[in-house]
């Protein structure tokens, strides 16, 4: 078939499927909430005529607070309706409900009557009820002689829309027909007369006139175009009772009377704003005296319309050459917006344009696929004729890979022996199959491999029936992606060669990605102006704010450098002149170390690569060392000096120096160093051997035992020391060689700072869940900015005798790997308490 006959015939197949489209899409709501925004947008273009002769009397927050809370007696509505009268009202539409007597003052619903009837074109509400529970639905009429002396009755209905919105109404209603007309519509029919026929009332008729006897039927529904500044009076119900409204501009009008005080009357929302059901009643009145309600055609029409616009609007677009059809298309749309604004404010329809422009939407890429498929399946025919097609080519290198594969297998000691069956035939690149399921016996694996006509088994027999590698076979045997296939013409070939690219850049982006995500460090990649570009997940737990687009000046402020590095006038420079930036920096907040590399690179654009290293544990690490070399080279050398120096004193001295005293100072010397080491050595396993095994302890037997290691001590020092026996037994779950050993440190530490005559109590109680171990000493105390740094290794107060500062620092370790805390507290001259608080464990008795 010629091509412009195929385009021929696919333009009228989309004529035809786009105006079917737009029916559907019409007639299932589907595009409702879209109907309703150009609806309420077309509306607010035209401002309404405001009807002169009408006037609301509003029973408004000014009459509540002078007449009292509501509802009123009936005699204010008498005084009322007396004083329209004396003003020569038109008609009165009275918005209020009157379905029961006034059983306690009949007469004041005589006056009523009698006022009503005096006034003569009085027209009252109906409602629909339900007149019990389970009962139907009824009509709920004023109550006698009220209705009697009514002109007219109405109903105040509104309609809602899907989403909460009031548009229009029925102008007619009723329980099983809908014989009762709308407020304003027996209004109206009071003062012309015309309307009171069926045939006379506008909008759009149901089919459905008559209905169950339960179920409410509705009939010639409007819609009501609003005016947001309503030109008619407005007075306060009290000013008219009270006499201070001048009656002479009433006359001669239609007076509605109604609730307009918040929180008492219908509160209705439109697409000009929320106002009172009273005030809604004047707009439908103003709208239908003036003739300007708005009607809907019924859907046979609609629907007609729809598919002969749709129709020729593809036609109109489709004939257009390619440059110019989305030129066409929005001269299309914009001429259907007008048309809909005419026919709206010229003829009083409404019908939406949504569905047709949302089906031109689609159609236009639809038609574009359409007439490249055209364009494309001739270039198919034409070329496959020319034998233009491309020769296929082998795939020797499919299998070569396979046997690599196996060979890396059998170097690395998985495989025993390896053999893929030879094979015959020719490979093509375009017949690549996936590669089947494989089958695994006791140390064997095998598959049936295809590649085009060629089929070939790959046997793996494992050094180990039960040991493999660690990923799948399956993933390790994969084959290459799949490839795009090679039609016999041209510009195919020239598709599938793109894609193929893009597919292995692709492939490539996420090797990288993966790769740079999975680095220790954090990598950032900028431009000069500091806008992200890209970072892994390093540098996105390192910079909790970083995101594509972001700046990272403003991210790095976060950082503090160290030295006189400032690190926006580095960025600053590392952008204008390329100097490369390297820095160290720390988060204040979590004190983490981090070093900042920075360099510019030009790979088509000029870009900034960051690298962010944490560097704590490294810096830790070697503080650390520092320590242990500080503590090696000088406190452990100190006792050891002073010993060879009395031993060379006692050498070289003339003096007589008893045996005794001589082993007894050099003694006191090996035992510092002796308890030197010792700290220090419990202090590294607990930091860095496994974690000790816990039991249940003794809590108070602990403290004894390191107490009466401390007796003697305590009296060569002239030191009291005691201990409260706690009220239970204080078991927890720890190790009690190391719970006692940090209470022998805490009692050492009392000793030491104690002066002769001193006192020193040791209590074990209990403190919510945990048991707390309690040193108090009369010593020196600590100051309040020292309390801080004692237990960190190798740090003491000035005041410290002697020491390396490591008691106290395994006491926290101790406490940190029970899951419990040291704390203490302590005025200088006063003497100090440490606390010990681990958590409370069950008794080993407890089943």
């Amino acid at each position: 078939m010629p091509l412009a006959l195929r385009i021929l015939a696919r333009r009228t197949l989309l004529a035809i499927a786009v105006g079917l489209l737009c029916i559907l899409l019409s007639n299932s709501r589907l595009t409702f909430p879209l109907d309703y925004l150009a609806y309420d947008t077309a509306v607010r273009v035209h401002t309404p005529t405001s009807a002169q002769d009408i006037a609301l009397v509003a029973i408004d927050e000014q009459s509540l607070a002078e007449l009292g809370r509501w509802p009123w007696p009936r005699e204010r509505h008498v005084t009322l309706l007396r004083e329209l009268n004396r003003a020569g009202v038109a008609a009165v539409a009275m918005d209020i409900i009157f379905a029961e007597p006034d059983v306690e003052y009949p007469e004041n619903d005589t006056l009523l009557s009698a006022e009503i009837s005096a006034l003569g074109s009085v027209v009252l509400p109906l409602h629909f009820s339900h007149t019990g529970t389970g009962e139907a639905l009824a009509e709920v009429l004023p109550f006698e002689p009220v209705r009697s002396a009514a002109q007219a009755l109405g109903h105040v209905h509104v309609e809602v829309d899907e989403d909460g919105i009031t548009r229009g109404l029925f102008l007619r209603e009723g329980v099983g027909s809908a014989r009762w007309p709308h407020l304003t519509l027996a209004t109206l029919a009071l003062i012309k007369g015309e309307m009171g026929r069926s045939k006379a009332i506008p909008g759009a008729r149901n089919p459905n006139r008559t209905g169950e006897t339960r179920a409410i039927v509705r009939d010639h529904f409007n819609l009501v175009p609003f005016d947001s500044q309503s030109q008619a009076p407005i007075i306060s119900y009290a000013d008219i009772i009270r006499g201070r409204a001048p009656l002479a501009q009433l006359a001669d009008k239609v007076v509605f009377i109604g609730i307009t005080a918040t929180g008492l009357g219908d509160n209705i929302t439109t697409p000009v704003g929320r106002m009172s059901g009273i005030e809604w009643n004047m707009a439908v009145y103003s709208a239908l005296a003036s003739d300007e309600l708005i009607q809907t055609p019924n859907e046979l029409v609609q629907d007609t319309l729809y598919f002969l616009l749709l129709v020729l609007a593809v036609i109109v677009i489709t004939r257009q050459p390619p440059n110019r059809q989305l030129i066409t298309l929005g001269i299309v749309i914009w001429l259907i917006l007008c048309a809909t604004l005419a026919v709206l404010h010229l003829l009083r329809y409404w019908i939406s344009p949504v569905s047709p422009i949302l089906a031109l939407a689609i159609a236009y890429p639809l038609w574009s696929w359409l007439r490249l498929s055209a364009v494309m399946s001739l270039l198919k025919e034409q070329l496959t004729a020319l034998n233009m097609g491309q020769p296929e080519q082998a795939a020797d290198s499919y299998w070569q890979g396979i046997e690599h594969r196996a060979q890396l297998l059998e170097e690395g000691g998985y495989l025993r022996s390896w053999r893929l069956d030879t094979a015959s035939g020719r490979l093509f690149l375009d017949k690549r199959r996936p590669l089947p399921r494989w089958r695994h016996t006791p140390g064997h694996s095998y598959c049936t491999l295809r590649d085009g006509h060629t089929h070939r088994t790959l046997h793996l027999y494992w050094a180990s029936p039960t040991e493999r590698p660690l990923r799948s076979v399956e993933s390790i045997f994969r084959g290459p992606a799949k490839r795009t296939a090679l039609r016999h013409y041209s510009t195919d070939l020239d598709i599938a060669r793109v894609y193929q690219a893009f597919q292995r850049a692709g492939e490539f982006r996420k090797l990288v990605d993966e790769a740079v995500d999975h680095l220790s460090a954090g990598i950032i990649v900028c431009d000069i102006t500091g806008a992200v570009l890209f970072h892994n997940s390093q540098a996105k737990q390192t910079l909790p704010n970083i995101g594509i687009k972001a700046h990272l000046p403003s991210l790095l402020s976060i950082l503090t450098a160290t030295g006189d590095v400032d690190l926006a006038t580095a960025f600053g420079q590392l952008a204008l002149h390329n100097k490369p930036l390297e820095c160290e920096c720390y988060l204040p907040k979590s004190r983490r170390s981090l070093l900042i590399n920075g360099h510019a690179l030009d790979v088509g654009m000029p870009v900034l690569v960051f690298t962010l290293a944490d560097t704590t544990a490294i810096k830790a690490a070697e503080l650390s060392r520092v320590e242990a070399l500080n503590f090696l080279s000088h406190d452990l050398r100190v006792p050891l000096i002073s010993a060879l120096s009395i031993i060379e004193q006692a050498r070289s001295s003339h003096e007589t120096v008893t045996d005794g005293e001589l082993l007894d100072r050099i003694e006191s010397y090996v035992r510092r160093n002796l308890d030197f080491a010792e700290n220090f050595t419990l202090l590294s396993r607990l930091k860095y051997a496994e974690r000790p095994v816990f039991e249940a302890c003794d809590a108070y037997a602990i403290a004894e035992e390191a107490l009466s290691q401390h007796l003697q001590l305590a009296r060569t020092r002239g030191l009291t020391l005691t201990m409260t026996t706690p009220a239970e037994t204080l078991w927890v779950q720890g190790d009690a060689g190391l719970l006692e050993r940090a209470c022998l440190n805490l009692m050492d530490n009392a000793i030491k700072y104690s002066e002769p005559g001193g006192t020193i109590t040791v209590s074990v109680y209990r403190h919510n869940t945990s048991a707390v171990l309690e040193v108090a000493d009369e010593g020196q105390g600590i100051p309040l900015d020292e309390q801080t740094i004692i237990f960190e290794a190798f740090k003491q107060g000035d005041g410290a005798r002697k020491g390396l500062g490591l008691g106290l620092r395994f006491v926290a370790e101790v406490a940190r790997q029970h899951r419990g805390e040291v704390r203490v507290k302590s005025t200088p001259g006063q003497g100090s308490r440490f606390y010990l608080h681990i958590p409370l464990s069950a008794s080993p008795e407890t089943p």
